[in-house]
């Protein structure tokens, strides 16, 4: 940056922790996002950052020309020990969301603080200017509301889900697979 311009902009990006959320959230929208000059820190469960820092096809983004435009922040949820299929149930409860909620904002707050390099071990940033997040993290949106930013969602599963969701009612789709195509004798 050169001296007496103005910061870049920050975006959080909040993806539902997974590879069918992370690979559109990392691969694709995160790196070009900050190839293109702006500052992405990536938010995610602690069990998520892990498996992301530790994988083969992570290397490239590390060394990358975006590389320091591009930050990586576990919630520090403590789940990380927990197996795979019984995080993915408990990340539905009411009370992981609420947690959730509150270590998200906790985050979005110490990302623009003097102290953030130790706390979190990120350079501080300014504040962000949005929060980033897909259809399954939607408490995310609370975070947004209560800090004052904008919030954006990034739809990432196919289009061809969406079109049928838009095109068929749900008492008749229902019906149809519960009646005709289950209950035939």
């Amino acid at each position: 940056m050169i001296a007496g311009s103005p910061p870049p902009p920050h975006l959080v990006m909040v993806p539902t922790p997974g590879l069918g959320h992370e690979n559109p959230f990392l691969h694709q929208a995160a790196r070009r996002i900050a190839d293109e000059g702006i500052i992405v820190t990536y938010v995610s469960t602690d069990r998520h950052i892990s498996q992301v820092l530790n994988r083969p096809e992570f290397v490239h983004l590390r060394s990358s020309s975006s590389s320091q435009l591009l930050r990586f922040v576990n919630l520090r949820d403590g789940m990380g020990h927990i197996a795979e299929r019984e995080f993915y149930l408990i990340m539905r409860t009411q009370e992981v969301v609420t947690k959730l909620t509150q270590l998200l904002e906790e985050v979005v707050i110490d990302l623009c603080s003097p102290e953030t390099e130790k706390t979190r071990s990120v350079a501080s940033a300014p504040p962000p200017c949005c929060i980033l997040h897909d259809m399954f993290s939607t408490w995310a949106q609370d975070v947004a509301d209560n800090l004052q930013l904008a919030k954006h969602m990034l739809y990432v599963s196919p289009a061809c889900c969406l079109a049928i969701l838009f095109q068929v009612s749900l008492p008749s789709f229902c019906r149809f697979f519960v009646l005709e195509m289950h209950c035939k004798v």
